[in-house]
């Protein structure tokens, strides 16, 4: 596990560098305007760079777990979409159709949905019929609900880092051994993204990276309930 976790980390801060060559190469930048505070030209891949450390690491810490390909799928879909929005600025429904594919991938071919929840005062509260729609709901929803806090650096990289690690903690405390080896390798993937971000601000993650990591803390819950 800890070397799965470091590998995550070295992964994600080695392929940074690279990324920021990259997205300057290839114009996947983003551009300063009125309505931004920075004044240059900001390359835009670091959420790559995250998605390949936590895709190495899974792989070579329970490289055949069931859950794996849909996850993995799915998160490589919201990648992409992403990624299209940060070249050409696609529309909203676009970015949409792009999460409710990904959601499809889970619920479907992962066969993961939220049947039910706890509730405060006891007992739990099942959704029976409704569960599909609030798994669509739920994960669509907070996907995109990391955008609300994304402009600064490290901000929602940081946020998503500290939501994971009590995610982990909880796994932790249920004996859910698949929930918390996987946050805890995704915080490793953030982890190994941030320092240059920090240290330079050269770097943001773009559009795909928020919606990525917030995706997988999602799946996470999900997997969890």
């Amino acid at each position: 596990m800890a070397l799965s976790f470091l590998a995550s980390f070295v992964i994600s801060l080695v392929l940074t560098p690279f990324m920021i060559f990259l997205a300057k190469r290839w114009k996947i930048v983003d551009r300063p305007n009125e309505r931004k505070v920075h004044q240059h030209e900001i390359p835009l891949l670091g959420g790559l760079a995250i998605y390949l450390g936590f895709l190495v690491s899974i792989l070579f810490l329970q490289p055949s777990h069931p859950v794996h390909f849909p996850l993995l799928l799915a998160g490589l879909v919201i990648l992409i979409t992403g990624l299209i929005d940060d070249k050409y600025s696609i529309p909203a429904w676009q970015k949409l159709a792009g999460q409710f594919i990904a959601a499809t991938i889970i619920i479907f071919f992962g066969d993961i949905t939220v049947t039910y929840i706890n509730v405060p005062w006891g007992g739990v509260l099942e959704f029976g019929i409704f569960s599909i729609p609030i798994t669509y709901l739920w994960i669509i929803g907070v996907t995109n609900a990391i955008n609300l806090i994304d402009g600064l650096d490290g901000l929602s990289a940081g946020v998503s880092a500290i939501a994971l690690l009590a995610m982990s903690g909880m796994a932790f405390i249920m004996e859910d051994v698949y929930v918390f080896s996987m946050a805890v390798l995704l915080v490793g993937s953030i982890l190994g993204f941030l320092p240059l971000q920090f240290l330079s601000g050269k770097d943001l993650h773009g559009r795909h990276r928020g919606p990525f990591s917030r995706f997988y803390d999602l799946r996470l819950v999900v997997v969890g309930i």
